[in-house]
């Protein structure tokens, strides 16, 4: 949508080349970027397991007409993969290799350098714990990461942030104190000279928390606890900061509602 012509309303992009479920996607110097998830077959079951992608793509939006194009492929299949942009490069970090609860999470991490995409995805330092569905940032020269899960069929192993610093890559990631067990799904944005949260226990979006980014040894704090949105049956799709406020939008109520209209405005 055009903000300045709003009244024109959305506007369909091209389709991506294959069909993702839980992938990363993120935004840098005028291009989207989608990489890995999960891809669904025709006729598909929803007990039936899915092919995990390797695959990367982006869209140009100066010339959207172009369709989306290929990037090299990562060297592992990543489902649940967290995706930042930071220094020039795409950092594809942790997920699952299979969509089944049964298998276990991923510490790798990988980057793509956008300077020189022929030289393919390289191994970056892995994280200390697997992490599944984790919210990422890309913050005054670190890489943020805050779990969704540890491990997928593990209720009580799932609540941990890690910190990188870029300009101390062979120091590697270190833990930060996080206040929360439980933690299904985590998104992380910024804000304000802080990193804001929002942590999701039970399908539903339950507490916001902030990281002061001039104090992260601190660790993260509990800013309000949420009531649970109506119709959110399942995670939300997206959260947004704007003049203060955080945003909500998203969820579904089971697989035959394709998604809420609802949004929740929380004060900071």
């Amino acid at each position: 949508m055009d903000l300045k012509n709003m009244g024109a309303g959305w506007e369909a992009l091209p389709p991506m080349s294959v069909g993702r479920e839980k992938f990363g996607i993120t935004y840098a110097d005028g291009k989207l970027y989608a990489v890995g998830g999960t891809s669904w077959p025709p006729g598909w079951d929803i007990s039936e397991a899915k092919d995990v992608l390797r695959s990367a793509e982006f869209l140009e939006l100066r010339n959207v007409g172009a369709g989306w194009k290929q990037l090299p492929q990562m060297n592992t299949p990543r489902y649940g993969v967290g995706l930042v942009h930071a220094d020039g490069k795409l950092f594809a970090i942790g997920g699952s290799l299979d969509s089944k609860d049964s298998y276990p999470t991923l510490r790798s991490v990988e980057f793509l350098d956008l300077k020189n995409v022929d030289a393919g995805w390289k191994e970056f330092p892995p994280l200390m714990e697997a992490m599944y569905g984790d919210g990422v940032a890309h913050v005054d020269g670190k890489l943020f990461v805050l779990s969704g899960k540890l491990r997928r069929n593990r209720e009580d192993e799932n609540h941990r942030c890690e910190c990188l610093d870029l300009n101390d890559v062979n120091a590697g990631w270190k833990q930060l104190p996080l206040r929360w067990k439980s933690v299904k799904r985590a998104s992380v944005i910024t804000g304000d000279g802080k990193l804001l949260a929002i942590w999701d226990f039970d399908g539903n979006p339950r507490a916001v928390g902030e990281l002061d980014l001039k104090n992260i040894g601190a660790g993260w704090e509990n800013l309000t606890r949420l009531t649970p949105m109506e119709g959110f049956r399942k995670p939300w799709d997206s959260v947004v900061y704007a003049d203060g406020n955080l945003f909500l939008f998203g969820g579904i109520l089971d697989f035959s509602s394709p998604g809420s209209v609802e949004c929740m405005r929380v004060s900071m």
